[in-house]
């Protein structure tokens, strides 16, 4: 997983964005100087975490996400909605989960649902 650490160091500092997104890749980027995730932020974008492919998405750590806005995109559906799921069980204000498969979001009192 990568481009957690900003979020983290933000959240450590007092501050909370309203909005984050995660990226679930089935295939290793190669990244350059300003598009790496760990730079979103320094470059004036959203926070962005991506969970590469040999990370297992039910066991990652973001409790970073707890209380803000998440926009989950997925190609695998299977690894896509196990990101929501652990998402979900840090508290964020909603999180929406989508791909070519389809659409699949969590609000609290109201759990996950199709869309």
């Amino acid at each position: 997983m990568t481009g957690h650490r900003p979020l983290v160091e933000m959240r450590l500092a007092g501050y909370m964005p309203k909005s984050a997104f995660v990226t679930v890749l089935e295939a290793r980027p190669a990244w350059g100087p300003f598009t790496h995730p760990d730079k979103a932020m320094e470059m004036g974008g959203a926070p962005d975490i991506v969970i590469l492919p040999d990370d297992n998405p039910a066991t990652v750590d973001l409790r970073c996400l707890r209380g803000v806005v998440v926009h989950i995109a997925g190609n695998s559906r299977g690894r896509t909605v196990a990101a929501l799921e652990r998402i979900a069980e840090f508290e964020p204000a909603k999180a929406i989960a989508g791909g070519d498969w389809g659409l699949r979001a969590w609000k609290p009192n109201k759990g996950f649902f199709d869309l």
